[in-house]
């Protein structure tokens, strides 16, 4: 008889297997990069195979389950582990090394202690010790995470963009960071004293609240595919130059400085930029980062043009999208970049790309043609 467990790790799988292919879907038509996301949900979607394969019996017990036991749980600290990086990508690129050597780290004390329970299993005092080992590192690196981490980031992107998402966000992740404290919790009790009867009557807490958790958060996303690229800071103009020339095309995004940038200051600041390092400093490479604690510019050069961006903080996320912005913008105007440019109101047209590439970024106006505004 299939006992409670395994109906649920059943639809758990088929959940997470809809989830994965809706936002393939979305990512393939809306032309996005999430790799760290979608990379979460396909080892979720793995390790919920597993459990599922487990509860029906396909694993015979032993050495053979204790296997399937590994991947599964394997897969699911390597879901843990991508969505960190995905969280990470959302904020700056040179920031908290700590975090990411902790994750790895207990990521690599959750298989080791997992695959020496399936190397040892004939020797039960060592296999109880690495229990111990590997549901630290999994509970450990869940709460560092979604709590240390996710929650901290959506409370910030609450702050700063004032809309009621991120919190509901944050709310989502503090309930899968709830069900992974009493998971710790209990498993230390398991170890280290006699666990209550009533305590492990409730142990479904320590699954059914992740998961509650991590769907309520992936719903919430579903609902938006778009806001998988919404930062927590303020980004506030984008200019494209000639290469080593004048401006070409400026856009300027809402923000909360209300900051405007003249046309004079945006070709004086492209041209000292570029003349410094190819001229005086007679650099080999482009000038890519100019950065303070405040404010960094990320700067990007293609085979005609170099564009920038002034942002309070550079992400993964805008790093790739700027990538792809020059390609495309390059690809869209190749002709009229290769000829001699007589009308720069022609590159208006870019303004489309923006929605494309960029969908976090909201259009205050378009600058263009020396001071010509739409």
């Amino acid at each position: 008889m299939v006992d409670t467990n395994t109906i649920l790790y059943f639809i758990i799988s088929c959940l997470f297997g809809i989830l994965l292919l809706l936002f393939l879907i979305q990512s393939i038509h809306f032309k996005r990069s999430v790799p760290f996301f979608i990379g979460s949900l396909s080892f979720g979607f793995m390790g919920a195979i597993f459990a599922t394969l487990r509860g029906f019996g396909l694993s015979t017990p032993g050495q053979i389950d204790n296997l399937f036991l590994a991947v599964q749980l394997s897969c699911y600290g390597l879901q843990i582990f991508l969505f960190f990086l995905f969280l990470r990508s959302l904020e700056s690129t040179d920031h908290h090394l700590l975090f990411l050597i902790m994750s790895f780290g207990f990521l690599l004390l959750q298989v080791v202690g997992l695959w020496s329970i399936v190397i040892y299993d004939a020797y039960p005092v060592v296999k109880e010790n690495m229990w111990l080992l590997a549901d630290m590192g999994y509970s450990l690196n869940a709460l560092l995470v979604y709590a240390l981490n996710g929650i901290p980031i959506y409370l910030h992107m609450r702050k700063k963009t004032n809309e009621q998402k991120p919190l509901f966000f944050a709310i989502s992740l503090t309930v899968v960071s709830l069900g992974y404290f009493y998971l710790l919790f209990f498993d230390l009790q398991s170890y280290f004293g006699v666990t209550p009867e009533w305590y492990s009557a409730i142990s479904i807490i320590g699954d059914l609240f992740p998961l509650l958790g991590l769907f309520g958060f992936l719903i919430l996303y579903l609902t938006d595919f778009n806001y998988l690229y919404r930062l927590p800071s303020q980004n506030y103009i984008l200019v494209v130059s000639m290469k080593y020339g004048p401006a070409i095309h400026a856009v300027e995004f809402e923000n909360n400085m209300q900051i405007s940038l003249q046309k004079d200051l945006i070709a004086g600041l492209i041209s000292v930029i570029n003349n410094l390092f190819k001229i005086k400093l007679k650099a080999e490479k482009p000038l890519n980062l100019i950065k303070s604690d405040e404010v960094s510019i990320l700067l990007k050069s293609g085979r005609y043009v170099t564009v920038f961006i002034i942002t309070e903080s550079i992400s993964g996320v805008l790093n790739r999208a700027l990538s792809r912005y020059i390609s495309e913008f390059e690809k869209k105007f190749q002709k009229e970049l290769e000829e001699d440019i007589k009308r720069v109101e022609i590159f208006n047209k870019a303004e489309e790309l923006i929605g494309s590439i960029f969908p976090f970024l909201k259009i205050k106006r378009v600058i263009t043609g020396f001071g010509q505004e739409n």
